[in-house]
């Protein structure tokens, strides 16, 4: 029954199944990874259930992940060796810039200390993961996203070497 609820919440999000995991997380690239806010009781109905999260993480990335978490709410850090570094901001909004930058530069120190093995989890409660989600078709696809214009009249970089 918990799958089910979990299948209708993300929707026509992919979500994570592998090796008896199903979670709602998604894998950016091999070193960064979004996922939905690692949850218990009621709200691990429709969030991963932290345990979940915490086998996933021993299993795939032992001794080699940390996460970012990017909401106000705590959780039990010593399940996860502590190995979680806070930069909360409102949920369903962008973070200010000058944390935005705190983030992508924690993030890519982590990953940097020893790219073979590191592995950057993100999570806030909503927004951000959704944004972080995206990203696979985005980065999948540079080209084909550069070279679409940004505006409704369609001026843009093709018609102006015509």
């Amino acid at each position: 029954m918990m799958r089910q609820v979990r299948k209708l919440v993300s929707k026509d999000r992919i979500r994570f199944q592998d090796s008896g995991f199903d979670l709602d997380l998604s894998y950016i690239t091999r070193n960064i990874v979004a996922m939905s806010f690692p949850s218990t009781g009621l709200t691990a109905v429709w969030r991963n259930p932290i345990n979940e999260v915490m086998r996933l993480l021993n299993t795939k990335h032992p001794n080699s992940f940390m996460i970012w978490n990017l909401s106000g709410d705590k959780y039990d850090y010593e399940s996860f060796q502590n190995q979680i570094l806070e930069f909360p901001f409102e949920d369903h909004h962008a973070p200010p810039l000058e944390l935005l930058f705190a983030i992508v530069k924690s993030v890519d120190s982590w990953i940097s200390a020893d790219p073979a093995v590191n592995v950057a989890f993100v999570h806030c409660k909503g927004f951000f993961f959704l944004l972080f989600s995206s990203l696979p078709h985005i980065v999948s696809q540079p080209h084909h996203h550069h070279s679409t214009p940004p505006s409704s009249t369609k001026v843009g970089k093709e018609e102006q070497e015509s």
